[in-house]
């Protein structure tokens, strides 16, 4: 332990007084880099995703993948630092997406009305 940080090598020896046996260094150094790695790509595709699915949602169309884009998003509840956050939109976003009027804005667009349309109607029931 070296400035009060616990590294690889200290867990390892910590795991060995615990649980009798000794990991190799490397071993845990290519755990961790394939975890993470896949984990950062999951992460990516989820953002991708969430911000093609924003795209879309503005023009009411997608609905569905906007759907999944919010499923896939909670992925971010793993890196725990994300999770609040996450899980809060998430909520949100299915709330926005069930929700009557905006349900009606995508059949709208399905049935052929621009999202300009759409919008001015909108605007003016207010």
């Amino acid at each position: 332990m070296k400035n009060g940080s616990l590294t690889a090598s200290d867990w390892t020896r910590f795991s060995g007084a615990v649980f009798g046996y000794k990991v190799p260094d490397t071993l845990i150094f290519k755990i961790i880099a394939v975890g993470g790695g896949v984990l950062a790509g999951v992460l990516f595709v989820s953002g991708v995703l969430l911000v093609y699915a924003g795209y879309n949602v503005t023009q009411y169309c997608g609905r569905i993948l906007s759907f999944a884009a919010l499923g896939l998003s909670l992925v971010t509840i793993f890196t725990c630092y994300c999770a609040p956050t996450s899980f809060a939109l998430a909520v949100y976003g299915l709330i926005f997406l069930l929700n009557q009027p905006f349900s009606l804005a995508f059949t709208l667009r399905s049935q052929g009305y621009s999202s300009r349309k759409i919008q001015q109607a909108f605007f003016t029931l207010h």
